[in-house]
């Protein structure tokens, strides 16, 4: 059963009604998932949205002619465009998957080197689709500093610390950007004055300290790798020195930007590597 015909509905409520009763008179086998409403929800939020409108200049002739242009142009760009953002992400893992397979072939690698080759394009792809979202909302936003700053931060811990992974890429699109955004608006939070820095810097070191027993915290996509755990350890070690020391330092640079997001980094990192960090993740299986 084809969900699209819920495009034109803004009430989830009746669309999944609609979608249903079709089901059935076809005999067709429907099944509702937390994701499809998630689409519905974010569809059914936008549409309304538009054809709420005109209302502002209800019982004008600018009224008539909006609800027209609204209701038979502009709410099926918007709809077909919305459809194409959230077929995205199987998109972009099909065409990594397809310029892996060629550079793969190019190189005459094996049945292994093709899977590598494949997962590592798709994680480039991933990774600049994903910041290149989070990128784009901070400008519109107006907190790109700290956006950059936080993102470097949490990229190199990320990479050393392990921990949780989600399941499929559009549940790990979103995570990112929930945490690039609350990390972000942390820092902004942490750089109103140089005592909030401080106090940032002291929480910081103490969750690193903390974080050094733990890491690299093993998961079903991150499982230990012996005794190249203690590499990891190391570079989080000199990483999280030279992090903390700049912190510091920028303070009395006028930079309080560049230290807020760095404690802010830790800050989100720690939260993540503990059970409710994990159990957020877990929530976000589509």
């Amino acid at each position: 059963m084809n969900i699209h015909i819920s495009l034109l509905i803004y009430n989830p409520i009746e669309a999944y009604t609609i979608i249903l009763l079709c089901g059935i008179i076809r005999g067709s086998d429907i099944k509702i998932g937390r994701y499809k409403i998630l689409k519905l929800f974010i569809f059914g939020t936008i549409t309304f949205l538009f054809q709420y409108i005109p209302y502002f200049w209800y019982g004008k002739i600018i009224f008539l002619i909006l609800n027209i242009v609204i209701t038979y142009f502009v709410l099926p760009v918007v709809i077909k465009i919305i459809f194409l953002i959230m077929d995205i992400f199987k998109y972009i893992e099909d065409l990594s998957y397809k310029i892996g397979l060629k550079i793969a072939n190019y190189f005459h690698e094996d049945d292994d080197g093709i899977e590598e080759t494949q997962y590592g394009m798709f994680a480039i792809l991933s990774f600049l689709f994903e910041f290149g979202t989070g990128l784009i909302i901070s400008l519109i936003f107006g907190y790109v500093k700290y956006f950059l700053a936080f993102q470097i931060t949490y990229c190199f811990l990320r990479s050393v610390c392990g921990g949780e992974h989600c399941k499929t890429f559009a549940s790990c699109w979103l995570v990112t950007n929930i945490i690039s955004f609350v990390g972000s608006m942390m820092a902004i939070l942490l750089s109103v004055n140089s005592i909030f820095v401080m106090i940032g810097v002291i929480i910081t070191f103490l969750a690193s300290v903390d974080m050094f027993y733990i890491i690299p915290k093993p998961s079903e996509n991150s499982p230990s790798r012996g005794s190249r755990d203690i590499e990891f350890k190391r570079r989080y070690i000199k990483g999280t020195c030279v992090l903390i020391f700049l912190s510091c330092i920028l303070v009395f640079f006028n930079m309080q930007f560049v230290s807020a997001s760095i404690c802010s980094a830790y800050i989100m990192c720690y939260i993540m590597l503990s059970k409710y960090g994990e159990k957020f993740i877990n929530v976000f299986k589509f």
